[in-house]
């Protein structure tokens, strides 16, 4: 997995709040918080968000659990 940029860690601290809604001029937001439809599509491709009905939500990570030997 990719290192993220600043700016992506805080998108990811807001989705685990409340999911990012479409805006109408384009991009995303989160009440007054504005992102790039960019910023969306990376933190899509790197498997760290996902689009549902029209909102972008967090993928949820299950740890996985580590074989003792």
């Amino acid at each position: 997995m990719k290192r993220l940029q600043r700016n992506h860690h805080i998108a990811l601290a807001l989705l685990e709040y409340s999911p990012f809604e479409r805006h109408p001029c384009g991009g995303w937001r989160f009440g007054a918080k504005r992102i790039a439809s960019e910023m969306a599509d990376r933190l899509i491709a790197g498997g760290r968000a996902q689009i549902v009905d029209d909102t972008l939500r967090p993928v949820l990570r299950v740890a996985s659990a580590r074989r003792r030997q």
